[in-house]
């Protein structure tokens, strides 16, 4: 059977973590001196990344319907909803795995209207799937669509929770070792040394997983070839911001 391909690097905020660690470019900014008041210091904001392989997969899908009747929208929406909790149990995937994240009814928005003959009414019921390993997210989107899913809105490739609290420091270290270099480099442009740390705080350590856009895995699930979704690897960033005692 043919098969779809996609390929993506996702980036992370600092609390995920990996087994093979890569420390990746750093930079800083907002370089600066105590401008001569006796006191020296240099004070400077530093990023620093590393890069890990995911090991959690994360597909947001839903099942919508339209009518005239509102009634006969969520009963579309439930019949088809029933239909893709099947199909995924049928692929293999535990029932505790998935759950709802959303439910709309609605009246058509004006702007649908605009575009032609739409019925009075909208119903969308959004399903979550979370599981370990990224191998099976073109199986789940499959079977997702196969039994009666209407959309597969995102795609997530992240790090598990287990792992973001093992390692969750080795962007912020990465980031201090920068810090270090710029600081050294500002301070011997000016004739003076850093020494120790004076303070050091983190000015970033969100999570920001990256997905797939709606468009792009819809186009790899339509048709009748098995869709493969590759991910590439977990980028993890930080940025830290330090002062350095100088003479």
């Amino acid at each position: 059977m043919s098969k779809k391909y996609l390929t993506a690097v996702f980036l992370l905020g600092a609390l995920v973590a990996a087994g093979a660690l890569l420390a990746t470019g750093v930079s800083a900014q907002g370089q600066s001196t105590d401008g001569g008041t006796g006191e020296e210091f240099v004070r400077v904001s530093a990023d620093g990344s590393v890069e890990v392989e995911p090991d959690a997969t994360e597909i947001t899908l839903a099942v919508e319907a339209r009518s005239d009747d509102p009634s006969a929208a969520r009963e579309a929406v439930a019949e088809n909803l029933s239909s893709v909790r099947e199909a995924l149990e049928g692929a293999g995937i535990e029932d505790d795995s998935f759950h709802s994240a959303g439910y709309t009814l609605r009246e058509a928005r004006p702007y649908e209207r605009q575009e032609g003959d739409v019925p009075d009414h909208y119903a969308r019921h959004t399903l979550r799937v979370t599981v370990n390993g990224t191998d099976s997210a073109g199986e789940i989107i499959d079977a997702a669509v196969e039994g009666g899913a209407t959309a597969v809105s995102a795609v997530l490739f992240t790090v598990s929770g287990g792992r973001r609290g093992e390692l969750q420091n080795h962007a912020p270290k990465a980031a201090m070792e920068n810090a270090r270099s710029q600081a050294e480099a500002v301070a011997g442009a000016g004739g003076i040394s850093v020494s120790g740390v004076r303070s050091v705080s983190t000015a970033s350590t969100d999570v920001s997983p990256v997905s797939y856009d709606r468009a792009a895995v819809e186009d790899a699930a339509a048709g009748g070839a098995s869709t493969s979704v590759d991910p590439g690897p977990v980028e993890i960033g930080a940025t830290v911001e330090v002062v350095y005692d100088a003479s």
